[in-house]
């Protein structure tokens, strides 16, 4: 999931990975833990995915550029971990990043996610529902 968000950063132009490359990741593919999870409390992946590109990233990265990630994305990193090791799995997938996102307060995602009315509760109960499948 991270090279997909390094992917959506170097498309922006961007030397490194924000929280909000993050978010495109998750909702890249359709299937993952995290998109179902945002469908299933009622955002639009399309909307977000709208939102998200109407932000005006100002990049210069270089062409084969070493991508960095942002002090927020690592926070959104650690705080996946904390999820996953309080819902005892030894893994962080993309349920674990999108709490992670919800969790970090001071990035824009998480304000986009508010927008669609998604809560860290909500999405935690749902990511359990999923990991139980």
């Amino acid at each position: 999931m991270v090279f997909q968000a390094q992917k959506e950063a170097i498309q922006a132009g961007m030397e490194r990975v924000f929280s909000e490359h993050i978010l495109l990741a998750l909702v890249h593919d359709e299937e993952s833990v995290a998109a179902r999870v945002l469908i299933r409390l009622g955002a639009s992946l399309e909307a977000i995915r709208t939102d998200v590109k109407k932000l005006k990233f100002t990049g210069n990265a270089r062409k084969n550029q070493q991508i960095t990630l942002d002090p927020g994305a690592k926070r959104v990193i650690d705080l996946a971990y904390e999820e996953a090791r309080n819902l005892n799995v030894d893994y962080i997938g993309t349920g674990q990043l999108l709490l992670g996102l919800i969790r970090e307060r001071d990035e824009l995602a998480d304000d986009l996610l508010a927008k669609f009315g998604i809560d860290l509760e909500r999405a935690r109960r749902e990511v359990i529902y999923f990991q139980a499948l």
